[in-house]
């Protein structure tokens, strides 16, 4: 049972994404190339650009990546909004920016875990756990600030406002998605034996949608 999103987003619809994998997997490259940088702090300034434009040479090349890619559930815009998740959640974390655009990036935050909750049930399941546990990081890291600390709500009141169609159809439904994937994960074998393993099932799940 595929566990796409049969509603998609408000923002932007799925299939929309999907078909339009050639330009989210080419520009994936200059934004690896740029986090790489960024992450390459603390290297030697003339040796950073050498080292990103390497990253992304290398992830040009990875016969994985055109493999996978070849799936119908078309994996190339998830690279490039994880990315995007990435340097959103850097920039909140390192920013001295005035709070008026910390509360812009952090709805842009919540409008890309959306649309990446939409893409397939594999980021749906791990993206909601990453963004709750990002989240506590930084309210723990700014618990002196009591404005920042409520930021990330302003995360997740985007997040379900992009998702307001998907709700709706779950609703509706009668949350057929949610119980499709529960179902999956604790759901007999076909030798009619429970799996002991819940990240046995759990990957099973998500391989064989």
């Amino acid at each position: 049972m595929p566990f796409y999103i049969r509603v998609t987003s408000l923002i932007i619809p799925v299939h929309c994404i999907t078909q339009t994998e050639e330009p989210f997997s080419f520009l994936s490259i200059p934004l690896l190339i740029y986090f790489v940088y960024q992450l390459l702090e603390n290297v030697e300034q003339d040796k950073r650009p050498l080292l990103s434009s390497l990253a992304g040479f290398w992830y040009s090349t990875i016969y994985a990546d055109y493999f996978i890619n070849n799936f119908s559930w078309v994996p190339s815009p998830i690279s490039f909004f994880m990315l995007v998740f990435a340097l959103l959640y850097r920039f909140q974390m390192e920013t001295t920016k005035p709070l008026l655009y910390q509360a812009i990036a952090w709805i842009l935050l919540g409008i890309t875990v959306a649309i990446l909750v939409s893409l397939h049930s594999t980021t749906m399941l791990i993206i909601p756990v990453t963004c709750v546990i990002t989240c506590l990081w930084f309210v723990y890291r700014n618990r002196k600030n009591t404005i920042k600390c409520l930021l990330p709500f302003i995360s997740i009141i985007s997040a379900n406002l992009a998702l307001i169609m998907y709700w709706h159809s779950e609703i509706v439904g009668r949350f057929a998605n949610t119980k499709g994937m529960l179902r999956a994960l604790t759901e007999k074998g076909a030798s009619a034996e429970p799996s002991s393993n819940l990240f046995a099932r759990l990957f099973k799940a998500i391989w064989e949608t």
